[in-house]
């Protein structure tokens, strides 16, 4: 019977270890296939008739089961085998968990409790974050994939302090790091989340658990100082991970993590600090960002490449096909028949999907498209632009930025004006605004109302129609800068009912609470005066409103023009959610689907691995 032999090997100029794989005969292109597959990059040397890939637990059991799946013997050496043992040990017992989790869910068995701050003794945490707190506590890697507005903060917080009780993570203590000439830390957590909610994460750790967390803020040589600085956790933006990629933390939590769907500097900085974390926890309310190739980088973070693969080019050649659209020709990947569900059943064993109407007993959302005709002069200028917009793209110097460029102007031009070269607007028509307006002194009038906008001169517009109209509100957009202010807004519009509009840019959308239900007159009511491509934007947009706390059901207008690029966007967005929803659906079901009722729960489990 063929076997063949799996060896550590340190390449001299980097001092990585590599598995290597001894071959002692060819055994065809589908098991070739499957080899090259198992790590990333692959590679095949035919002189020594053997593979060569960099070591990680994804690379060690995709060669075991290859060798299973074509009934063939592996020989580790010594060094090897206990590797391999402990990674599939781990991977069998993550799959008992999963399947015991989804057994518990179906049956509605209670789970014990833990130690948390219950803020005033009023809020315990609901039973999704229990079972997110003893799911994340045994797995390795954990992607909480929960619509915005569930709580995901709370249960990656109360999960921390399981993870430091049950010793997964160290206390962080500092060390001096000799590749990098300066002091660091090793042990603890690392939060990494958008820059605007960093102060909010850091109170909140110290309002659940009573833990300790530092923000890793202020100018460069301030993060670097409070980089090594122990604390219980350490809280930093994705644009300053440089600052801390010396640090060794035990624990890694990425907040958002839809911005980890492209590779980007961000992406590969949280990768690397990644291989010394013993465990990732990872928060979306969209896992599928934009298109199912979102999926591949939050997966590589969460298992090193255990569900997904750790290639992104293999992922793409198994689940996609490439086809050239547009003018221009443009490469574009299209799942292949099948690839939803496939990669939603992988998605499955380390992800807990989680919609707010399978957790709380929210209102209903309701979603009202109201089209608006150009004037004249606005219908032939867009016209205009348009025909010229079709010829410039087929230009094959025409980079993707200029093109964006030109699709700018277009969604201008439907919100009613267009700036030149100069910033100095023209304007078509006012028709949103004063539509809005006219729905504030009638339909909506006495109530609180957030409208969403995407550019700084219709909101300009707004606030001047609505200080004429004499009608309270607050501004929240790139031109408030100030952190004070800000807050102050917030507190205004939570706690005032004279304040009863919210104007805000549609990409600042995240990590606030809209529904104002400390107020007399809470919120219930969303306009979009524009909306832009970005499903994540739109998505934490409406849930704002749609959140824990909020009573009453939920109005979304958007004010489209009847021939404008805005209704082409709407409806990519509803394409967008779709995809978003069946790969939902998809992940969820597979595993319950393999539910008996005999399955071992999670005490059983301990039990047996201790």
């Amino acid at each position: 019977m063929t076997t063949l032999r799996a060896y550590l090997h340190k390449v001299d100029k980097t001092g990585n270890l590599h598995v290597r794989v001894m071959q002692p005969q060819p055994l065809g292109d589908a098991f070739a296939a499957d080899m090259h597959k198992a790590g990333s990059p692959a590679h095949w040397e035919f002189s020594r008739m053997e593979w060569d890939y960099p070591l990680t637990a994804a690379c060690v059991l995709a060669i075991q089961r290859t060798a299973e799946k074509y009934h063939i013997d592996i020989f580790w050496s010594p060094e090897l085998q206990q590797y391999a043992d402990e990674q599939r040990k781990t991977d069998d017992y993550e799959q008992g968990i999963r399947m015991s989790i989804e057994n518990i869910m179906r049956k509605n068995e209670p789970l014990p409790g833990y130690v948390t701050n219950t803020y005033n003794g009023t809020k315990m945490p609901m039973r999704h974050q229990v079972l997110a707190y003893h799911w994340g506590l045994r797995f390795t890697g954990l992607l909480l994939a929960h619509d915005p507005g569930l709580g995901k903060s709370r249960s990656a917080i109360d999960l921390s302090r399981g993870w430091y009780d049950s010793n997964a993570v160290r206390p962080m203590q500092q060390i001096w790091v000799p590749e990098a000439g300066l002091w660091g830390v090793r042990g603890g957590i690392l939060v990494v989340t958008k820059a605007s909610i960093v102060r909010t994460w850091a109170k909140e750790f110290m309002m659940w658990q009573n833990m300790t967390a530092l923000e890793i803020s202020g100018d460069k040589e301030a993060k670097i100082h409070k980089a090594a600085l122990p604390s219980h956790a350490h809280i930093i933006n994705y644009e300053s991970l440089k600052y801390v990629l010396h640090n060794q933390y035990d624990g890694l939590i990425s907040d958002e993590s839809h911005s980890l769907a492209n590779s980007s500097d961000q992406t590969t900085n949280v990768l690397q600090l990644s291989q010394h974390a013993r465990r990732k926890l990872a928060l979306t309310g969209t896992p599928i960002s934009n298109n199912l190739e979102s999926s591949f980088f939050q997966m590589l973070f969460i298992d090193g490449g255990r569900t997904l693969g750790p290639s992104k080019t293999k992922f793409l050649e198994e689940y996609f096909t490439t086809e050239k659209q547009g003018p221009q020709g443009t490469p574009k990947n299209i799942p292949k028949a099948g690839a939803v569900q496939a990669v939603s059943e992988r998605m499955a064993r380390c992800t807990y999907f989680l919609k707010k109407e399978d957790a709380l007993d929210l209102p209903i959302k309701t979603h009202t498209p109201v089209y608006l005709e150009m004037t004249d002069d606005q219908a032939r200028y867009y016209t205009t632009l348009k025909n010229d917009y079709l010829v410039y793209i087929q230009d094959s110097q025409v980079s993707a930025q200029q093109a964006a460029a030109r699709m700018m102007k277009l969604r201008q031009i439907a919100q009613g004006f267009v700036l030149d070269d100069n910033g100095v607007p023209k304007d078509f028509s006012a028709a949103k605004v004063e539509t809005l307006i006219d729905m504030l002194r009638n339909k909506l009038s006495g109530r609180k109302v957030v409208v969403w906008a995407v550019f700084t001169h219709e909101i300009n517009m707004l606030c001047q129609r609505l200080m004429q109209e004499q009608i309270g509100f607050v501004r929240l957009d790139g031109t408030v800068t100030s952190k004070k202010l800000r807050d102050q807004g917030l507190e205004l519009w939570n706690q005032h009912p004279a304040v009863t509009v919210f104007i805000g840019q549609i990409q600042m959308g995240v990590g606030i609470t809209l529904h104002a239900n400390e107020c007399t007159v809470p919120c219930y009511d969303c306009v979009y005066l524009g909306i832009d491509y970005s499903f994540i934007n739109w998505t934490q947009s409406q849930d704002r409103i749609h959140r824990i706390g909020q009573k009453y059901p939920c109005s979304y207008t958007y004010l489209l023009t009847q021939d404008g690029v805005d209704r082409n966007i709407y409806q990519s967005l509803q394409v967008k959610a779709s995809t978003s929803n069946a790969v939902y659906k998809a992940g969820k079901e597979f595993y319950a689907s393999l539910v008996r009722g005999d399955e071992p729960n999670l005490a059983a489990i301990d039990t047996a691995v201790a």
